[in-house]
């Protein structure tokens, strides 16, 4: 990662940290995590966390990019997918899973 790359990343999980989110180093992609606390675990709370972190990710400005959700009891993940490999016979964009590409795998 060049110099202007790594401290716009720096910036980004700063930016995160300051909103009460974080970021993960070892992924390169958009992404941003919430913890949850025994507070948030009820349909207000999860509902929170999910808009702060859609808010960060500006996805309401990013219509054309897919998302892929975690949520665990701990945490909530989400990463943006940017590119479409393919699309559906209506025209519709079909993306991979962002997570196959940093050792995870969905089951």
């Amino acid at each position: 990662m060049g110099d202007h790359a790594q401290n716009k990343r720096e910036a980004l999980e700063n930016e995160a940290n300051q909103q009460g989110m974080f970021m993960m180093s070892e992924f390169t992609f958009d992404h941003v995590c919430y913890e949850i606390t025994e507070s948030v675990l009820n349909e207000t709370g999860l509902t929170y966390a999910y808009n702060k972190c859609r808010d960060f990710l500006h996805l309401k400005s990013r219509p054309d990019v897919g998302l892929t959700a975690i949520i665990s009891p701990k945490w909530i993940l989400l990463a943006v997918l940017t590119q479409p490999y393919g699309k559906t016979e209506q025209g519709y964009p079909v993306y991979l899973d962002g997570f196959s590409f940093s050792g995870l795998v969905s089951l």
